[in-house]
């Protein structure tokens, strides 16, 4: 039995953006199969000095992508999360062999290889009720445990909210619910879409419910343990709409205040929705008007996505829809009190941008440590006047929401699978800023589909790593400065003071440079002391990054 579906006008149905269905594209619209070549992977390592902002990053599976299939049948990936280790967790459904969607993880090693130590050489699927069970949203808790929300139909009592942890190694958390899942029903048609996780451990999924076809924000706030919190709204459930409007949560973010923010697709007008609520589930009356926005981004439009950004300002993503038919790109930016952000984009806070000619929509978004901004999503996609051949697409903005034309190409990414439609439906930012799409793929069923882009970064290493000298002479190392995605910027290295051990090292002052390598000299004093030590050296850029690189020092 399929997950049940709201009803929207025919030209918000048409791309599917409001579905509770993970397998975002449908199999009748998809045909055709296209194998384009990629270069080795020792050649585009190579060249990877020399790649720019955007392109995909050759270090990452095959050219900088993944896929992975669970059964053959239908599988797509709605969610993406990083480790603090940097492996990858990609979540979403799989269609199992009887025919039913269970929920679905995969976990990459950084290098984009499945993580055998995670599942069944690192993939997991879980039943609730053996039949449709939707995974949206992915979290990972401060201890390495993963939780996962979404929709579950259970016999006779309709969809629900869905969630199951799971311990690091990918088995389910037995201390958790009821053998590590759990439910709840708002007493309509529930489904998850967005899930958070609290410094003190609660799990808070959002949602929407559906009751009499009317949906409504919906929110479920759980202990540890997997039960209901009773101190949020009403014995751990809130349900709300905007001046009484139909509402669907389709995205959530924790401010550092633990209020929690979500949007999503408000009606009528078919707006961007956003709501804040306070850490007990009540609605913040300090944000908006009573604790609501409503923006018209477009004709009209949804919002699929939120970041934060460090001055507390709110960024949402979605699609927006011109001339009633064709949908692009849309983002809206708030102050941190719900109003429009005056400062962003051509429209008073937002922004439209136009990939293709067909449906494009943002699908996720994220903040770089510069300001700058990411939304990621497809573009290509079906239109009224029938289907296209969607690609993952990323775009990228200055953070007044003019489009960065450093990125890509005028600031906009492509990225292609096997010639079918390929939709990105989540995006994440490693430690090191690169960026992961994950999403769906057409190949001969859909697969989970991940890919990793390069953006301006630069790592430190020392040349050589190992160094063995004597007592009363000198010796000299290179620090080596490799730049990524382009980046052509100021960095400065810092050497370490050695003097404790007897060492004096040359430059000893912090040096900037814009160059690849910087030669630095080691004296080594008569009295130095002999063993081996580790010397750290520090660089940082003008955006404040910081990268360190160790040599081994063997004194004899």
């Amino acid at each position: 039995m399929r997950s049940p579906r709201f009803k929207f006008p025919r030209r918000i149905r048409a791309s599917g953006n409001y579905a509770i269905s993970a397998l975002l594209v449908l199999p009748a619209l998809l045909s055709g199969v296209a194998f384009r070549p990629t270069p080795s992977r020792a050649a585009s390592q190579e060249l990877a000095g020399r790649r720019a902002a955007g392109e995909l990053d050759p270090s990452f599976g095959n050219g900088g992508k993944v896929v992975t299939d669970f059964s053959g049948n239908d599988d797509g990936a709605s969610s993406v999360a990083i480790q603090p280790d940097g492996k990858i967790i990609a979540a979403g459904t799989s269609t199992a062999q009887g025919g039913t969607p269970d929920f679905a993880l995969a976990r990459y090693n950084v290098d984009g290889s499945l993580d055998a130590s995670f599942g069944s050489n690192g993939k997991v699927t879980t039943d609730f009720f053996q039949d449709g069970d939707f995974l949206h949203a992915v979290a990972i808790q401060e201890d390495g445990r993963i939780v996962a929300a979404g929709s579950a139909m259970e016999p006779g009592a309709g969809s629900e909210f869905a969630l199951a942890r799971y311990n690091p190694d990918g088995s389910l958390d037995t201390s958790f619910g009821a053998n590590g899942k759990a439910t709840t029903s708002f007493s309509g048609n529930d489904a998850a879409f967005a899930v958070v996780v609290t410094p003190a451990g609660k799990i808070v999924a959002v949602g929407t419910s559906s009751i009499r076809g009317f949906p409504k924000f919906a929110l479920a706030s759980f202990n540890p343990d997997g039960s209901l919190d009773a101190s949020f709204g009403a014995d751990g459930k809130v349900t709300n709409s905007i001046a009484g409007g139909v509402d669907q949560a389709r995205a959530a973010i924790l401010q550092p205040d633990n209020r929690i923010v979500i949007a999503g697709l408000h009606q009528p007008g078919l707006s961007f929705s956003v709501f804040r609520y306070n850490a007990n589930g009540s609605p913040d009356t300090s944000f908006g008007i009573g604790g609501g926005v409503i923006t018209d981004v477009s004709a009209g439009s949804g919002a699929s996505a939120l970041a934060l950004q460090s001055d507390g300002k709110i960024v949402a993503a979605g699609f927006g829809i011109a001339s009633l038919i064709k949908q692009f790109f849309g983002l809206a930016r708030y102050n941190p009190d719900g109003s429009r952000d005056s400062t962003f984009g051509q429209f008073f806070g937002s922004v439209n941008t136009s990939i293709t000619s067909r449906d494009d929509a943002a699908r996720g978004v994220a903040i770089q440590t510069n300001g700058k901004i990411l939304a990621g999503g497809f573009a290509g996609g079906p239109v009224e006047s029938g289907p296209g051949f969607a690609d993952f697409a990323i775009v990228r903005y200055k953070s007044n929401g003019k489009l960065d034309k450093t990125f890509g190409v005028d600031g906009k990414v492509l990225t292609d699978f096997f010639g079918g439609s390929d939709v990105a439906n989540a995006m994440a930012l490693q430690s090191d800023g690169r960026i992961v799409l994950a999403g769906v793929a057409r190949a001969a069923t859909n697969v989970f589909a991940v890919a990793r882009y390069l953006v301006e970064d630069f790592a430190l290493a020392i040349d050589p790593p190992a160094l063995t000298a004597a007592r009363g002479t000198t010796a000299s190392v290179e620090v080596l400065i490799n730049r990524v995605g382009g980046f052509a910027g100021s960095v400065t290295v810092t050497s370490p003071d050695a003097a404790a051990i007897g060492v004096k090292v040359k430059p000893d002052n912090p040096i900037s440079t814009t160059h690849a390598k910087r030669k630095v000299n080691l004296k080594i004093k008569p009295a130095a002391q002999a063993g081996v030590h580790q010397l750290t050296f520090k660089a940082q850029d003008d955006e404040g990054r910081v990268r360190t690189a160790t040599l081994t020092l063997n004194i004899q």
